[in-house]
């Protein structure tokens, strides 16, 4: 996905940053490391990289295995545990922590008038500043903080380069505050929606009673995830619009299923008759001739518990059928009213029971005309 917020468009300039890194540049415009969602190097540089750095977080509690999960490359929904692994917070809280109290070990130095613009000396700023140069480089390319990563990059990043050439105490300071407005601007970047959590919970459940559905008729699936997301991130009018997918995926399957395949119409011009796919067909054509195809059925059997079993099949499918048409697909389909949450959840768990009745009486997967 192009313009999804979780990755980073090359340029040249980052081109040739991720073969420091060492990475190729996609010819495609999007790196490697973009598209899969994180970098495909070690979590954190070496000791050898870091020279004398020494990574802020090297001491703390954290496991690597703790950030290993990939972040998404595509819109998820993710529990706020998930967003804290894929995002690193943990380390990026500390990294800000630092940045904070390193500032403020240098703030007397850098407010001294007469003394703010001597160099700090190579081995003293190495010693204070390139391991939150090196852990804040590793955290913006796992996950892809890019202006973070231009401040520091060891290839030629503004900080990264001043901090190797007689640095003063009042640039190092100033530095510090740059690279945390640069980590929020990006941070600003990352958006998430909040939801509800009982909508989370109709939608956990209703994704298991789905399965059998999607088993039987997995042209459904997609159309049956869209309208529980669309419900859970409450855009109601588009969960009764995918339901109404989900049933029409239900009708065909019915219609083959009584091998019903086509629907015959007649050219008022020619006089001829004319076959159309119940595909291509709409749900008043195909009610128009599913009903006596149904009666039909239902005359050839004997009284008994076939033909009644027949009857309490049919005849319900019949009846939903009529009212998902008048009292929900037509209006959605032709903007006539939006739906509320209410509608969405009524709308959501009738087609369910409609999809699995029709389930539970054999009606599977067909194979369109």
């Amino acid at each position: 996905m192009q313009n999804t917020p979780l990755c980073m468009q090359d340029t040249p300039n980052h081109q040739k940053r991720w073969q420091d890194h060492g990475r190729q540049p996609d010819p495609g415009g999007m790196s490697a490391y973009a598209r899969k969602g994180r970098c495909t190097t070690t979590r954190w540089p070496s000791a050898a990289q870091r020279g004398r750095g020494i990574n802020i977080l090297a001491e703390s509690d954290l496991k690597e295995e703790d950030s290993q999960e990939s972040l998404p490359s595509a819109p998820q929904i993710l529990s706020l545990q998930d967003v804290m692994r894929k995002f690193n917070v943990w380390s990026l809280a500390m990294l800000l922590h630092h940045i904070a109290t390193t500032r403020e070990s240098l703030r007397k130095y850098a407010e001294d008038k007469e003394g703010c613009d001597d160099p700090m000396g190579q081995e003293h700023a190495d010693e204070v500043l390139e391991g939150t140069l090196m852990t804040a480089q590793a955290i913006a390319i796992e996950i892809n903080l890019e202006s973070t990563y231009d401040r520091v990059w060891s290839g030629g990043g503004p900080f990264w380069m001043r901090a190797k050439t007689n640095i003063t105490w009042r640039e190092a300071y100033d530095e510090l505050r740059v690279l945390r407005e640069c980590i929020e601007a990006d941070l600003e970047t990352k958006w998430f929606a909040f939801l509800l959590p009982d909508k989370v919970k109709f939608m956990n459940e209703s994704t298991k009673d789905w399965k059998i559905v999607i088993q039987a008729i997995p042209d459904a699936e997609h159309d049956i995830r869209e309208a529980l997301y669309c419900y859970t991130l409450e855009r109601d009018t588009g969960a009764v619009f995918h339901s109404m997918r989900v049933a029409e995926w239900g009708l065909r399957a019915f219609c083959h299923h009584l091998g019903f395949k086509r629907i015959k119409s007649r050219i008022k011009k020619k006089g001829k008759l004319e076959f159309t796919p119940v595909e291509y067909s709409t749900w008043e054509q195909i009610l128009n001739q599913l009903r006596p195809k149904v009666n039909e059925r239902l005359e050839k059997l004997k009284r008994g518990k076939t033909k009644q079993s027949r009857q309490e099949f049919y005849n319900p499918i019949l009846s939903d059928i009529e009212a998902f048409k008048d009292a929900w697909r037509n209006h959605v389909m032709h903007t006539r009213r939006d739906f509320s949450s209410d509608d969405a959840k009524a709308m959501i768990g009738h087609v369910k029971r409609f999809m699995m009745l029709l389930v539970s009486n054999g009606v599977a997967k067909f194979e369109a005309t």
